[in-house]
């Protein structure tokens, strides 16, 4: 045991002479174990905040709303709940710079924005065989490209066929109750958005409240409360 304390003692140019020294070093490691807990808690808000965020100020309003304060400046910096100093987002490494966070937004938003693209254009719609290139340089992908078409024309016959669609009147109905569905569907989005952003403020409130609780507790006992702070 005194080897180690010997060892961590020399690490931050400390003797280990007395018991303050050691209550010191217990004070210097435990600190920067919090300092990297704080850390580590925002990384993992701005990489969330990145692949949720569709610009730069939609990113600055996900973390507000995860409970940091944020400082622009030269280096962005920002300090979570119960933190005493702001933490330059530079220091977790070179992706976290503000330059390079918005890089990160727009390319997240181009991945997204690609793979809603493939998805409206998979094989689920009908290819014009006769204006595809490849198409017209290879017979057997023609071929396939041909039996991915039935496929897909049959899916869409089942959809006509299991929701009663039988003439374009029965269909621009069934069109009207999608809409009516969609409307329905967004408005309870919005909904549970506002009843997340009060949970969060709540959440954030409490946390304030747990923070600061004893110094109040002890202004509410003090005998010259003017002079308490």
């Amino acid at each position: 045991m005194q080897d180690k304390w010997t060892f961590y003692c020399h690490r931050i140019t400390l003797k280990p002479r007395t018991k303050q020294d050691k209550w010191y070093l217990i004070q210097r490691i435990s600190g920067a174990k919090k300092v990297n807990s704080y850390k580590a808690k925002l990384q993992y808000a701005i990489d969330s905040g990145i692949r949720k965020a569709n610009n730069w100020d939609d990113f600055l309003r996900l973390l507000q709303e995860s409970g940091y304060e944020i400082k622009l400046g030269k280096n962005i910096s920002f300090k979570a709940v119960g933190q005493e100093r702001f933490t330059h987002s530079k220091t977790i490494g070179d992706d976290y710079t503000e330059g390079r966070i918005k890089e990160r937004i727009e390319l997240s938003k181009n991945n997204r924005q690609n793979k809603r693209s493939v998805h409206r254009h998979s094989a689920s719609n009908v290819v014009d065989i006769s204006t595809n290139p490849l198409a017209q340089e290879s017979e057997s992908f023609a071929r396939w490209l041909k039996l991915q078409n039935l496929k897909a024309i049959a899916k869409s016959w089942t959809a006509i066929t299991s929701n009663e669609v039988t003439d374009i009147n029965s269909f621009y109905a069934h069109i009207d109750q999608l809409h009516d569905k969609l409307g329905g569907l967004q408005s309870k989005i919005k909904n549970l958005e506002s009843e997340i952003h009060e949970t969060k403020n709540t959440i954030q409130a409490i946390n304030t409240y747990n923070l600061y609780r004893k110094v109040y507790e002890n202004y509410q006992t003090a005998d010259d409360k003017d002079g308490f702070f």
